[in-house]
């Protein structure tokens, strides 16, 4: 016990720099869908690479060990343990732009390799000069306790009171 407690108080002389990783990481795969802060990385990524975003979309959350999900990228699922397999969703996009080739390159390369934990599965670019265009499908990946539609749940079940006496006068 000596061992851990020791390892503890090493970790807590650290715990800014351990916080400030699990940000990062909170960052790069949310515990919720988070489509907002994809879609301000998106702008930034456009306004950075001068392109310009024809449309964007995002789907509903899957849980990505969840049967029916041919859409989902295929994986070694037996590979994750399951604790985390249970937590993990996918959030299927899509993206279509337009600007020069060069600049939609990087683009792509950008979402990529930006913030957010991205998974592209696929990449089509139209034309190759001044006028080119992008559309880019894949997934965003979100490790949450359980993604469900509020509106899509069952009301709470009430409880009926245990009979109580009615106290004699």
């Amino acid at each position: 016990y000596a061992a851990i407690v020791a390892q503890l108080e090493a970790d807590f002389e650290r715990i800014d720099e351990i916080e400030a990783e699990f940000e990062t990481l909170q960052k790069s795969v949310p515990d919720r869908a988070a489509t907002d802060a994809m879609i301000d990385e998106i702008a930034a990524a456009a306004r950075d690479t001068a392109t310009l975003i024809n449309s964007t979309s995002f789907g509903e959350a899957t849980p990505l060990g969840s049967a029916g999900t041919a859409e989902a990228p295929a994986a070694d699922l037996a590979a994750i343990p399951a604790e985390l397999l249970a937590r993990l969703y996918t959030v299927p996009f899509s993206l279509n732009a337009a600007g020069t080739y060069p600049a939609l390159v990087d683009l792509v390369d950008r979402l990529q390799l930006g913030e957010r934990l991205v998974l592209v599965t696929s990449v089509s670019y139209t034309g190759t000069g001044e006028v080119s265009t992008v559309d880019l499908t894949g997934f965003l990946l979100v490790l949450g306790e359980a993604l469900v539609d509020p509106a899509a749940a069952a009301p709470p079940v009430a409880e009926t009171p245990a009979p109580t006496e009615t106290p004699a006068p």
